[in-house]
């Protein structure tokens, strides 16, 4: 059986040439995300794997709303994130980048926005998920993964106040249990108008 080619994008192979450029001019590039260093015999080259400032968020869809994902890092030449194992394409990533005038270091930030439609045609072994990967001279450093999730709420509770007949100035506790939804509802008592 003949192997498919398929073209990896423009933006993945610019990322790999650039690893390359970098390990044959004596850095180590991180595995995994957490260590990288130059290599002994460049001591000119500082600095440090990229730092996250702004890790992506959990978040909730509402309605057909879609919702930005967004990572800044420093210092860092590129920004990607990858969803679910995959990588997303470059042209779908909304970047700046700007120096910070406390520590003189380029700060990168890259936003994406997730759609209804992507988190419901994924069918993973878990909820869709996100992350970024900062790249530096010395390395790459991974973000925390993100969860994307419908929101939703069922319309009857699954508990209902029951009234009861209470004395002037006597006590009651009303049980009640919330409709089922993601994120779980919170219950907050409110007094009827008189």
């Amino acid at each position: 059986m003949a192997k498919k080619e398929t073209a990896e994008p423009t933006w993945y192979r610019a990322v790999c040439i650039h690893s390359g450029w970098l390990r044959q001019r004596g850095f180590k590039q991180s595995v995994g995300g957490t260590t990288g260093d130059a290599a002994p015999d460049s001591p000119s080259v500082g600095g440090t794997l990229p730092h996250f400032l702004q890790e992506p968020e959990d978040a909730y869809i509402i309605k057909s709303n879609p919702i930005r994902l967004r990572c800044r890092a420093a210092p860092a030449l590129q920004i990607f994130f990858k969803c679910n194992g995959e990588w997303v394409h470059q042209n779908q990533h909304m970047s700046q980048e700007y120096l910070d005038q406390d520590t003189g270091l380029k700060v990168r930030e890259v936003m994406i926005n997730v759609s209804r439609q992507q988190v419901e045609d994924f069918h993973g072994p878990e909820d869709y998920w996100c992350l970024c990967v900062a790249w530096s001279h010395l390395g790459t450093s991974k973000s925390r993964k993100a969860t994307v999730r419908i929101a939703y709420l069922r319309k009857n509770f699954e508990q209902d106040p029951q009234g009861k007949e209470v004395p002037i100035k006597g006590m009651i506790v009303l049980h009640c249990r919330p409709p089922e939804g993601v994120p779980a509802a919170e219950v907050r008592p409110r007094q009827a108008a008189s």
